[in-house]
């Protein structure tokens, strides 16, 4: 285009790209919960194509905002909708997962700044998952010049300063990180309203939903009991209540279903479906 600078315009043709590819992730996740074997099949084949129109390797590619959605949507489609062999050892934490698809996936510019934003998220979204800690051994050796380490520094600091920090004796974490089906955690809870949250790390749609749920819980935690399941780690559970697609929020009742909600959902309206039932 005539008048317009090269490098700006390569950057926003990108942007689009990886735009267009965020918006095929999210809706191959939900063909891939609801729809036949051969119907994921063929998603994947055309996932496959757009994996060559978008680029995502390149470099004009990390100013795109949708850029680490993109990237850790694919390590999802690959590990998890695509069952590519991986060692079982990094399936157990996103993190790790993420980081070796980016290792095996990316290079250059793409590649640091995809892992950079691994530790910027951890810390921004308040996870501070303590995996990540040796994590960053490994992008030091790989980029120990890097531009993105102060931010780096930052975001593990916060991390050490949580994860070293002592709990007080009166203050109780409901532990259902064993549980294999969803009665054994509402038995935890009976007579009392309970809300699920079914995400899974790698699901765009799911994460964009994390601070809106926040907001609800903010709201209503003083009547409501509030969980969450990964679908990674509780794949039992999530068939037990036929989840179809991500994310999908439950109501609990004595025990029972008494609302189901699936996808982006406003706040309001999921404040709505559960006061009905409080």
């Amino acid at each position: 285009m005539k008048g317009v600078d090269e490098d700006l315009y390569e950057k926003a043709c990108q942007n689009t790209r990886i735009q267009t590819m965020w918006a095929f992730q999210n809706q191959l996740f939900g063909i891939a919960y609801r729809y036949s074997e051969a119907t994921k099949q063929s998603w994947l084949k055309e996932w496959e194509k757009m994996m060559e129109f978008c680029r995502v390797n390149h470099p004009a590619s990390t100013f795109s905002p949708a850029f680490h959605e993109v990237v850790y949507n694919n390590a999802g489609i690959t590990y998890y909708t695509k069952e590519e062999p991986v060692d079982e050892d990094l399936k157990k934490n996103p993190n790790k997962l993420i980081f070796h698809y980016i290792e095996k996936n990316l290079t250059g510019q793409a590649q640091e700044s995809a892992m950079a934003l691994l530790f910027l998220r951890d810390a921004n979204e308040e996870k501070y998952d303590p995996e990540i800690l040796p994590l960053e051994e490994q992008f030091k050796q790989l980029y120990p010049q890097s531009k993105w380490q102060p931010l780096i520094d930052e975001a593990i600091a916060k991390n050490k300063a949580f994860n070293q920090a002592k709990i007080p004796d009166y203050i109780h974490f409901p532990n259902i990180d064993n549980a294999k089906t969803f009665k054994e955690i509402t038995d935890l809870y009976k007579e009392k309203v309970i809300f699920m949250d079914i995400w899974a790390t790698w699901c765009g749609p799911c994460r964009k939903l994390s601070p809106i749920l926040e907001e609800v819980e903010t709201e209503l935690s003083d009547r409501v009991n509030f969980a969450k399941i990964d679908t990674d780690d509780n794949i039992d559970a999530a068939k037990e209540y036929q989840v179809s697609g991500l994310p999908t929020l439950l109501v609990f009742k004595n025990g029972e279903v008494v609302e189901r909600m699936v996808g982006l959902m406003p706040k309001s309206s999921i404040i709505t479906n559960i006061e009905k039932h409080i």
